[in-house]
C-alpha cells in the first residue's frame, strides 16, 4: 500500500512509535482483534473565507504535532442568470498563513455544476478557471511557495448522473497537478460512494478523503443526529476494505440547533449546544437532544417561537471514540491523515487539545480516550 505523503516526518513517526512506547511502559496491551496499528497524522479543515491566525490556533497545531491544514480557497457554484459555473467566496488573508504550514488547497464544487456541464469544452474551461485560482493563491512558481503544498483536494458530492462530467474535470486537474509537480490530487468521498462504487464510480485521483459525517437529512423531523448517527454510518463501513483508493478521514466537531415549527424544518442555528439550552429558562428538555420552546425568545440573535422544537446536534467525545474504534476495524490503508472539521474557536471550545490528540491516538493504537 502507498504510504501517506507529508513533510511532517517527526510527528508522523511519533504517532506510530511514541504512543506504542507509552502503552508498553504502562503495561497496556490490546487484544489480537484490535492490535493493528495505524500511522495517523492529525490535521484540520479551515473553512472560513478570511484567513486569520491566532496564538490559540498555533498552540493547537503545536500540541497536536501537526502543521497540516485543508484550506478552502473558494467555492464553485452554478449561476442560473449567467448559465455558467462561477468561482465564488475566494479566500482572503493569504499573507496571514504561517510560513511553516503544510497547506492542502481545497476547492468545494456543488454537484449542481456538473448537472449543467455536459460539453467537454465547458468542463475543460471550468478546470482552467480552478487551476487559475490555485495558481493565483500559490504564486507564480507552484514549486516554491512560502508554505508547503504537496496536495490539491477537490470536494464535491457527485452522483451517478454527474460522475462522467466530474471525472472528466478531475482528469484535467490531474494533468495540472502533474504539470506543476505537486505530489497528490485527492477527492472527498461520501459513505454512499463507498457502498456503491460500481454505480458512482471511482474518481481518477491519487487518494480519497472519507467525510464521516452528514449521515442524515437535517430537515427530517424524526432524524436523531444528521451530523453523525453511528448506527446509520455503520451500514456503509463494511465496504471500506475493498474500496480501491487509499483514504484519509475527516471527523466533525461542529454543532447546531435544528429548529422545527409544527414539525416543519425552519432553520439552523450554528454553534448551539445542549449546555446553552439546559441553562436557558425558555427551553424545556423533552427528549435526549430535543427541547421545546416555552415562550417567545431569542438566542444568538435568532428568534424562537413558543412551541418550536429544537433538535441539538453535536459530537461528543464518546461518539468520536466509538467512531474511531469502529472505523479502524475496516480501514483499507495503514497510513492516513485524520482531519477535524473545522478550525474555529467556537467549534473547538468543548474539546481540549489533549482530547483531540487522543482521538488520533485511539485510531492509531486503539487506546481509550480519557474523560
Amino acid at each position: 500500500m502507498k504510504s501517506c505523503k507529508c513533510n511532517n516526518t517527526g510527528p508522523y513517526l511519533f504517532l506510530k512509535y511514541g504512543w506504542v512506547l507509552i502503552l508498553w511502559g504502562l503495561g497496556i496491551s490490546c487484544s489480537n482483534e484490535v492490535s493493528k496499528e495505524y500511522e495517523v497524522l492529525p490535521a484540520f479543515y479551515y473553512w472560513k473565507s478570511s484567513f486569520r491566525w491566532t496564538e490559540q490556533a498555533e498552540k493547537l497545531l503545536t500540541d497536536l504535532h501537526t502543521r497540516t491544514l485543508y484550506l478552502k480557497l473558494f467555492d464553485v457554484d452554478w449561476v442560473d442568470e449567467l448559465q455558467q459555473a462561477i468561482p465564488i467566496a475566494p479566500l482572503k488573508g493569504k499573507h496571514n498563513i504561517p510560513e511553516n504550514a503544510n497547506i492542502v488547497p481545497t476547492i468545494y464544487i456543488t454537484n449542481k455544476v456538473f448537472y449543467h456541464l455536459n460539453d467537454t469544452i465547458e468542463i475543460d474551461s471550468l478546470a482552467w478557471k480552478v487551476q487559475k485560482g490555485i495558481r493565483n493563491f500559490i504564486g507564480e512558481d507552484t514549486r516554491k511557495p512560502y508554505f508547503t503544498i504537496n496536495q490539491i483536494q477537490i470536494d464535491c458530492d457527485w452522483s451517478v448522473k454527474t460522475k462522467a462530467a466530474y471525472f472528466r474535470f478531475l482528469a484535467k486537474m490531474k494533468e495540472f497537478v502533474e504539470q506543476e509537480q505537486i505530489e497528490t490530487l485527492s477527492a472527498t468521498i461520501r459513505l454512499h460512494q463507498v457502498k456503491f462504487p460500481k454505480e458512482t464510480g471511482i474518481p481518477p485521483v491519487d487518494r480519497g478523503l472519507l467525510m464521516f459525517y452528514n449521515t442524515g437529512s437535517v430537515g427530517e423531523y424524526q432524524e436523531k443526529n444528521a451530523i453523525l448517527d453511528l448506527e446509520t454510518a455503520t451500514q456503509y463501513t463494511s465496504y471500506l476494505p475493498t474500496y480501491p483508493l487509499d483514504l484519509d478521514l475527516a471527523l466533525p466537531l461542529f454543532a447546531w440547533g435544528v429548529v422545527f415549527r409544527k414539525k416543519k424544518f425552519q432553520y439552523l442555528v450554528n454553534h448551539l449546544r445542549m449546555e446553552t439550552l439546559k441553562e436557558h429558562p425558555d427551553f424545556e428538555k423533552v427528549k435526549e437532544n430535543i427541547f421545546s420552546v416555552t415562550r417567545n425568545t431569542y438566542i444568538k440573535n435568532t428568534a424562537f417561537q413558543k412551541g418550536d422544537k429544537v433538535r441539538v446536534e453535536e459530537i461528543s467525545v464518546d461518539l468520536l471514540q466509538k467512531s474511531t474504534q469502529h472505523l479502524r476495524q475496516y480501514w483499507p490503508n495503514d497510513s492516513l491523515s485524520l482531519a477535524f472539521y473545522h478550525l474555529d474557536s467556537l467549534t473547538l471550545q468543548p474539546y481540549t487539545h489533549e482530547t483531540l490528540l487522543q482521538v488520533c491516538q485511539n485510531f492509531a493504537t486503539n487506546t481509550p480516550i480519557s474523560h
